[in-house]
């Protein structure tokens, strides 16, 4: 049972099960842990939270009072029996992970978690087994190697692919999958207008609205049905498609936003205009400028960065979009520090809706395949903005992260059990518990049947302790595991997002 207490009061041994606040209050990601060395018990009593809770029955509880000096006082310990003559030391518990320095610069670090007793291998039950064969056919059948085997003429043929389409574990993930399907299409068709878009700013011509509200309105009966399926696909893009997947995913991104904001339906809709025309600018920027392969000059900076006003002319001459439309383009590069540009705004002079769109551009940017640099895995991308809390609303990101979840779907996490798993779907009730999908051993270094686990339910017996690259594992193409077959059509056969640490500046 869950116990409250200071936080002061936590002591190494200890299980903390909760703490007081926002999760945005302190540096873990993770609430629930093993407290098991002095420096992350000096961060918990340095984090600013007063309060937290712990679990007795998973560690250590409050030392009882202290006897009085004149009761009998306690017999003192027996001496620990010798060891045998030349027996060798005990060794220490093993450890599986370590606290996680975060790669957000300047020196921040957070604790994702402490370090965690090696446990042993996780038995795939006999029923969890079958429901594996059944939702991932030959996959699953065959031998645990660093890679699933070679797509053959059987299994790439039409009723193969029939086969896959139905092979689903639950009826979350069933509603996930149909919902991919209509995702993909709209996304399409977005995409499709990004492009018109940009050609007619190209020539000069007036931008259309209508056509591109008949896509929000699209975009949102999506996110009605299943709320997770559209931005979770906007995410995938070769770096030679992001010119016209990059607004329609910052549009999709938007419109979770505000539902998550709970913004009526007009101002809804403008937010999902202005995710789309955000960067219209850059169809009048010089070829090639924006797929330079290495690091911009002074001049060619000042060059990109007229994209904004360049974008602001063309819709005040295109007459029909929104007001809120222009002003959100117009400001979404400005930070709330004032080191944003092209006017250096700063605080409540920005407004929300430009807020929202300077996060939810930078996430799409950092999580996508660029001309110039790979993407991050999304829970980095995440990461880095929460962490640039001078540059972005505070409320903003949360609701954000709320939406997505701290370990958005598609994410590479690892488990307490040691094993890697691959994020489903989000838990709307618990943020740090998705739905994940088991596949490979840390410990063995070879791929397990696959598991879907709630990490939310009762008896799910595992969390997980902290995000991990892709590159750092022989696991190929993660996006596969989450998306239903849709990450090979969009990225190519046995392509995956490229993931890697961010090479340099964002070129927006």
């Amino acid at each position: 049972m869950p116990k409250k207490i200071l936080v002061e009061q936590l002591r190494v041994g200890m299980y903390l099960s909760g703490l007081e606040g926002r999760w945005l209050d302190h540096p873990f990601w993770r609430s629930r842990f093993l407290i098991r060395d002095e420096a992350t018990l000096a961060k918990l009593h340095d984090c600013g939270v007063l309060e937290c809770f712990i679990d007795p029955s998973k560690g250590e509880d409050l030392l009882p009072p202290l006897p009085d000096a004149e009761a009998s006082p306690l017999p003192p310990a027996p001496a620990p029996a010798p060891a045998p003559e030349g027996a060798p030391d005990p060794a220490p518990p093993a450890s599986l992970a370590t606290p996680i320095a975060s790669p957000m610069g300047d020196g921040v670090d957070e604790v994702l978690e402490v370090a965690m007793v090696e446990a042993p291998d996780a038995q795939v039950s006999a029923t969890d087994d079958l429901l594996v064969r059944s939702a991932f056919g030959e996959w699953a059948d065959a031998p645990h190697t660093s890679a699933p085997p070679a797509a053959t003429a059987e299994s790439t043929s039409p009723a193969a692919d029939n086969r896959r389409k139905r092979q689903v574990v639950t009826p979350a993930e069933q509603a996930f999958a149909e919902e991919l399907e209509r995702a993909a299409t709209v996304l399409e068709r977005a995409g499709v207008l990004a492009r018109a878009l940009n050609e007619a700013a190209v020539e000069g011509k007036a931008l259309p609205v209508d056509e591109a509200r008949a896509v929000m309105q699209a975009m949102l009966a999506s996110m009605a049905r299943e709320p997770s399926a559209l931005v979770s696909l906007a995410r995938l893009k070769r770096h030679d498609e992001y010119a016209w997947r990059h607004p329609a995913a910052v549009a999709a991104l938007m419109l979770a936003l505000s539902a998550e904001l709970g913004l009526d339906a007009a101002t809804t809709e403008a937010a999902g205009l202005a995710g789309l025309v955000h960067d219209i600018g850059h169809a009048s920027l010089p070829d090639g400028l924006l797929q330079h392969p290495g690091p911009l000059d002074a001049t060619q900076t000042a060059q990109v960065h007229t994209h904004v006003d360049r974008g602001d002319a063309l819709l005040i001459a295109s007459k029909d979009w929104p007001a809120a439309v222009r002003e959100a383009c117009a400001q979404h590069h400005e930070r709330l520090d004032g080191s944003g540009y092209p006017a250096g705004l700063a605080g409540d002079a920005i407004c929300r809706l430009a807020r929202m769109l300077a996060v939810c551009d930078v996430y799409d940017a950092l999580s996508s395949n660029r001309p110039y640099q790979h993407a991050l895995e999304p829970a980095e991308a995440i990461a880095r903005i929460s962490a640039s809390k001078n540059l972005y609303d505070a409320a903003i990101v949360s609701a954000f992260v709320r939406r997505l979840g701290l370990y958005p779907v598609g994410s590479l996490v690892e488990m307490e059990s040691q094993r890697l798993a691959v994020v489903l779907w989000q838990n709307a009730i618990a943020m740090s518990d998705p739905v994940v999908r088991v596949f490979y051993s840390v410990q063995k270094r070879s791929r397990l049947s696959p598991v879907l686990i709630d990490l939310s339910a009762p008896d799910a017996n595992d969390f997980v302790i902290g995000r991990v690259s892709a590159n750092d594992w022989p696991i190929g193409n993660v996006e596969a595991l989450w998306s239903h077959g849709h990450a090979s059509r969009i990225l190519g056969p046995g392509a995956h997002a490229g993931r890697a640490t961010l090479a340099g500046p964002l070129r927006e």
